[in-house]
């Protein structure tokens, strides 16, 4: 959550927006329904968190466009990031373009960005929101191998396939030792496996908040064996991250505003990361994936050193 720290920091210096009318569905494929990981119930909560996500983002962005105008935002920038506070009108370092660039991104998700051609550049098919983990049925790696529409695999002598005989799962499966498939397809519409040593009971596991993953489906291809059909990522917001305490008995307050309405001054701005938080956090997962990177260390960040 060292992210989500850094953006508190940054945002408690400018933060002052009206939210938006904005629909968390029209971004993700929603579980709601009264299986196993829905979010039935909690749209209002999370559209909530969508328009104070797009808000926080913009106004960070336009903080940063101020950045030879504004002090205050070059000061922040180098505490929080440790971007180094150059000189009005100086050229921006990389370290600059791509703290800001890293935003521009997860914005343009959020905002439903078209891209040249006036195509959305992020599918809604391809994103889909769970409020919890228990969607997911443990299988075994001998088990028949099921395809993106939930049929079992047959090869081309209509054998059928094992979940561990599937190139790309068996990769999976020998990377790591404690890796167990898990089918989405018993609960939900997402016919696909994961492979985790958590799966159900990920939300389960003490301090877990939510995950992301990138998962593919496996079809019959012409030549009657397995082939790979369009990834989709998978976020799950644990129903821990929707709670007003953690397991340390710290306050996590609903939205940015309500938790900088309450900081004060020599705070640890880790305690003070909202619930809201956790939404943005992983939206930088699946906008960015492993090439995210934060400078700095902004984890033990002070209140006032923004002002």
């Amino acid at each position: 959550m060292a992210l989500m720290t850094a953006l508190l920091l940054f945002l408690s210096c400018t933060l002052a927006a009206d939210d938006e009318d904005v629909f968390i569905d029209n971004l993700f494929k929603v579980h709601n329904g009264a299986t196993d990981g829905s979010c039935g119930g909690r749209a209002d909560v999370l559209d909530d968190w969508l328009g104070e996500t797009i808000d926080s983002l913009d106004i960070a962005l336009k903080a940063m466009g101020n950045y030879d105008d504004n002090w205050r935002v070059r000061r922040s920038l180098s505490t929080i990031f440790t971007l180094k506070n150059r000189r009005l009108r100086t050229p921006k370092d990389q370290a600059f373009k791509d703290v800001k660039g890293y935003l521009e991104a997860v914005r343009d998700f959020f905002n439903r960005r078209l891209d040249d051609s006036g195509q959305q550049m992020y599918v809604k098919d391809g994103y889909w929101l769970f409020c919890d983990s228990k969607f997911l049925s443990e299988q075994q790696p001998t088990d028949t191998a099921l395809d993106y529409l939930g049929v079992p695999i047959k090869d081309d002598k209509e054998q059928p396939v094992l979940i561990n005989s599937v190139d790309e799962y068996k990769i999976q499966l020998t990377k790591d030792a404690n890796a167990k498939p898990w089918w989405a397809g018993i609960s939900t519409d997402l016919n696909a496996y994961f492979f985790t040593q958590h799966g159900a009971d990920f939300c389960d596991v003490e301090g877990h908040l939510g995950v992301t993953a990138s998962v593919t489906p496996y079809k019959k291809g012409s030549s009657g064996r397995a082939e790979a059909a369009p990834f989709v990522y998978s976020t799950t917001l644990c129903p821990s991250s929707f709670e007003g305490t953690v397991i340390d008995g710290t306050v996590r307050y609903e939205t940015y505003k309500e938790a900088n309405a309450r900081i004060t001054p020599e705070a640890n701005l880790a305690n003070f990361v909202p619930r809201s938080a956790t939404l943005l956090h992983e939206a930088f997962h699946f906008v960015h994936g492993s090439v995210f990177k934060v400078p700095g260390d902004p984890k033990d960040k002070k209140a006032e050193k923004c002002k």
